[in-house]
Parts: C-alpha cells; sequence; structure tokens
C-alpha cells in the first residue's frame, strides 16, 4: 500500500492544519465575526440561567406565596382549649398532608402588632382592655396543594367545633396558582428557545468553519490524504471559533452578572427567595472554554467524517460522466 503524501500523525501535519484552520477563520473575516457574536450570545445567555438557577436552588416558595387560612376561636380559653382545637384543626382536615404549619396567633400578640402599625402607634391600642381581639391559628398550606383540596380544607376547618370563623382569600389563591403556573410554562418556553438558539448558532458556526469546496476534497483524496488529514483542518477551525465565542461569552457573563448582581440580591432578599453569593474561582472559564473547543472540534470531526465518503462518492461520479 503505498504511503500517504499526508501524514497524520506528525507535529508538522497539526501545525499545517492548524495554519489552515486559522485561514479557515481569517479568510471571512464577516462571517467567522457573526457565527462567534451569534454563538457567543447563545452560550452567554445559557450560562447566566444556568448561574441563576444554581445560585437561586434550593427552589423552595416563599412564606408569601404559600396558601394559608386564618381560623379565629374566640370560645377558647387557657392552653387546655388551645391545644384541643389544635388537634380538632388537624384531624378535621380531609388531606393531613396539605397543612404543612398550625401557627398560633395569640390575641395579645395579635393587639401589639396591630398597634404596631404606621398611623397607630399613637393610638393606645396596645393598652386596650379588655382585649378584643380572638386567639387564632395560622393554617399554611403545602406549596402546589391544588385550590379544590385548599377549599374543601378550609370548609372542613369550619365545620369544627370551637372555631368562630375562618378568614381565607379563595381568589387570592387561585391566582397565585395560576401565576405560578404560567410562570412555569414561560420558564420551560424559554428555556426551549434558548436551546434552540443555542444548537442554531452552533450549526451555523459550524457550517461557516467546516466547510470545504468538493474540488478541493476530491483533489486532496486524489493526492493520498488520509480521512484524518482531510478533517483535521475544519476540526481545528472550529475548535478554535469556538474558544473564541466560548471566551467572549464569559466576558458577557462578567459583565452582564456583575450589573445585574446588587439588584437581583435586593430582589431575593424583599421578596424572600433563596440567592447564594457568586463565588466561582477565577480560574473556572479555563476549563469550561478549553471544554466547550473539544467538543466543538470533535462534533465537527464527526460530522464531517460522516459526510466526506458521500461527498467524495458524488464528486468521483460526477467526474466519470
Amino acid at each position: 500500500m503505498a504511503e500517504s503524501a499526508f501524514p497524520i500523525n506528525s507535529f508538522g501535519a497539526r501545525a499545517a492544519a492548524l495554519q489552515s484552520a486559522g485561514r479557515r477563520i481569517l479568510g471571512r473575516p464577516g462571517a467567522s465575526a457573526l457565527a462567534i457574536g451569534a454563538l457567543a450570545c447563545a452560550l452567554a445567555g445559557a450560562a447566566l440561567v444556568a448561574i441563576a438557577a444554581w445560585r437561586s436552588a434550593p427552589f423552595e416558595a416563599p412564606s408569601w406565596m404559600q396558601a394559608e387560612a386564618l381560623v379565629l376561636a374566640t370560645g377558647a380559653e387557657g392552653e387546655v382549649d388551645l391545644a384541643a382545637l389544635r388537634g380538632a384543626l388537624r384531624a378535621a382536615l380531609p388531606q393531613p398532608a396539605a397543612a404543612v404549619g398550625f401557627e398560633f396567633v395569640g390575641r395579645d400578640t395579635a393587639l401589639r402588632d396591630l398597634a404596631q402599625r404606621r398611623g397607630l402607634a399613637g393610638t393606645g391600642l396596645a393598652d386596650l382592655r379588655p382585649n378584643p381581639l380572638p386567639d387564632g391559628f395560622r393554617v399554611r398550606f403545602a406549596p402546589g396543594t391544588p385550590p379544590e383540596q385548599i377549599d374543601a380544607a378550609v370548609g372542613a376547618l369550619r365545620r369544627v367545633r370551637g372555631v368562630d370563623a375562618v378568614e381565607f382569600d379563595a381568589q387570592l389563591v387561585r391566582r397565585a396558582a395560576l401565576l405560578v403556573a404560567l410562570c412555569g410554562r414561560v420558564a420551560m418556553l424559554a428555556g426551549v428557545l434558548l436551546a434552540a438558539t443555542l444548537l442554531l448558532a452552533a450549526f451555523v458556526a459550524a457550517t461557516v468553519w467546516s466547510r470545504a469546496a468538493d474540488d478541493e476534497l476530491f483533489v486532496l483524496h486524489l493526492l493520498g490524504a488520509e480521512p484524518a488529514a482531510m478533517v483535521r483542518p475544519a476540526a481545528y477551525a472550529a475548535g478554535l471559533g469556538v474558544l473564541c465565542a466560548a471566551l467572549l461569552a464569559w466576558g458577557f457573563v462578567v459583565v452582564l452578572a456583575g450589573a445585574m448582581d446588587p439588584l437581583a440580591a435586593e430582589f431575593a432578599r424583599q421578596y424572600g427567595l433563596h440567592w447564594e453569593p457568586l463565588a466561582l474561582p477565577p480560574w473556572t472559564p479555563v476549563p469550561l472554554c478549553l471544554a466547550l473547543a473539544g467538543a466543538g472540534a470533535l462534533a465537527a470531526s464527526l460530522g464531517l467524517r460522516a459526510t466526506l465518503r458521500r461527498r467524495l462518492a458524488r464528486l468521483a461520479g460526477a467526474l466519470r460522466r
């Protein structure tokens, strides 16, 4: 078997392939800049979403988003009656697992909190005797509990002996459940669109950097070039292009995260959401960018190898005709 004119494992062959990859990128500066920019934007969007998801985990609904009912019991006097009422409330629930808390709200505490509100501090409300407010329990339901189950639980609480009234805003609960469902659908749609954008940008970049003329491939094949030698320049070009896009994307992430982090942290604090401080090591982008560059080169290599035989066979058939 004749020896290939294009050694595939020598340092010179790899250096020549790297030079060819550089010419592929620099030879079409407009298309390369567009491909790198599009891929960088898509990678930055995916990275920002992933970082935000990591910093907000675990995904626990804050207390103000949990449905709750206030059970008022003016007839309960003393610790024994209140303890018995708590047990009766628990036993009355058709779905005991739906309730995650039975917080006692004493009349003295309620009057003191009411007297401390703005506009009522100077009225002497805290010194009012006897205290006209009732004792009560704040029953909090688990996040994700269907509104129908909550309605049934509130109806059961109203029928418990010793309960004077149950304050519950059914419309607010239904609107909150609808808002949560809508946010989930929007987040899913945004994730699908982001993934599609990332795949489209990667496809465009691979098309720009891995395109080779059919006549060029056929001439290389006639000269005895191995498939690896024919594929390597395009694979290197894809790897270099993805590396540039990854570095640019990381710059976008640093700038945007630095600008949005104070606002996001304050938003999380105001609304009781979990938000971890960002503590990524300074060397974090190095392995990520190298891994993305390797993945881009590998994808380009596999794709070109899969299509190389078909294209060469088509060229050979055209020349025979």
